[in-house]
């Protein structure tokens, strides 16, 4: 297997502590980078901004994977404080990363504390192992891991929505929730909380499945404002989910943007025809037409397409929350 390191590929300081390389050519899960967040060669911490720049640059490249950002501390701290800090260092990390990648990427953010040691300090036990400072440091890294390969559609999700089995769960099962906010503010609407206050403890019963939070926007603005703002709203229903749970769980937030739209209310470009195809949706067996327009009244017959102009009610349609499952690998 032909593998590409990393540290010729990219233009920085920093002096890679051990040998850890993702193949651009041929990737694979479990393929994985570590960036230490210190440098071998000048005595200061490697930033923050330093590793997203580095770790988008290969998320750019590597679109049909899914991907896990690891923060590891030292262990000259308590464990539980080292997990939270690490924890936090990681949602930052990811958080950046998907602003910087104008496109839907599932990232995961793990904060690993003390739990993988390079150099076993044993900083707590009583007969404690004393580290060399440049030990400490070798621990102190932040690790880009491949996931495991997706599917290349990512509208997927909107494509076939049915229910969640909560007694028998499985991967790939999807539920579009109730969720709004008002426009362009990023207030859930208080019948959305009470959705996610019955949701969230039934989601934190999965262990076993990573929970995937997506949120679709309509066309009304620019596609850069749409991902950047449908993020936002992943995030924040991902931040109320973990609330309401009572218990940690592993869950991802994605904002899809514009680009997953459910009908044509193409909102940019000259062409713009404002008109949308008038289908039913079938959920469960019963038909649901697009936004209750009147069959009757609001249609136009255009090109033996039946079409009903692209009102609130369409564009509504649009911004919808999508959760689904993904059998996690243990």
């Amino acid at each position: 297997m032909k593998f590409i390191a990393l540290l010729f590929l990219f233009q920085t300081q920093i002096c890679f502590a051990q040998s850890s390389e993702i193949s651009l050519i041929d990737p694979q899960p479990g393929q994985f980078l570590t960036v230490p967040i210190y440098d071998e060669c000048k005595p200061k911490q490697i930033s923050n901004q330093k590793i997203i720049e580095i770790f988008t640059e290969i998320i750019q490249s590597l679109d049909s994977f899914s991907f896990i950002v690891e923060v590891h501390s030292d262990c000259r701290a308590e464990n539980n404080y080292n997990r939270q800090y690490t924890a936090k260092i990681a949602d930052s990390i990811v958080a950046n990363i998907k602003r910087n990648i104008k496109k839907p990427v599932l990232i995961t953010a793990k904060g690993m504390g003390e739990s993988q040691l390079v150099n076993d300090c044993d900083c707590e036990s009583k007969n404690k192992y004393l580290c060399t400072e440049a030990q400490h440091q070798e621990n102190r890294r932040a690790v880009l891991r491949i996931d495991k390969k997706i599917s290349s559609q990512p509208c997927h999700s909107v494509r076939k929505y049915d229910s969640i089995d909560f007694k028998h769960p499985a991967d790939g099962q999807i539920i579009k929730a109730p969720i709004y906010f008002d426009f362009d503010k990023p207030k859930i609407w208080s019948d959305g909380i009470e959705f996610l206050k019955a949701l969230a403890p039934k989601l934190a019963k999965l262990d076993s499945f990573l929970i995937i939070v997506e949120f679709h926007s309509d066309c009304r603005s620019s596609e850069a404002y749409n991902m950047d703002m449908s993020q936002r709203r992943a995030d924040t229903i991902v931040s109320r989910i973990k609330m309401y749970a009572g218990k940690p769980l592993v869950i991802e937030g994605i904002g899809m943007g514009e680009q997953c739209l459910v009908n044509e209310c193409n909102c940019e470009g000259a062409t713009k025809e404002r008109m949308t195809h008038y289908l039913p949706d079938t959920i469960n067996g019963k038909v649901i037409f697009h936004g209750g327009l009147d069959p009757i009244k609001d249609f136009a017959i255009v090109s033996r397409d039946v079409l009903v102009p692209c009102l609130e009610l369409e564009h509504q349609r649009n911004r919808m929350t999508v959760i689904w499952l993904v059998k996690r690998k243990f």
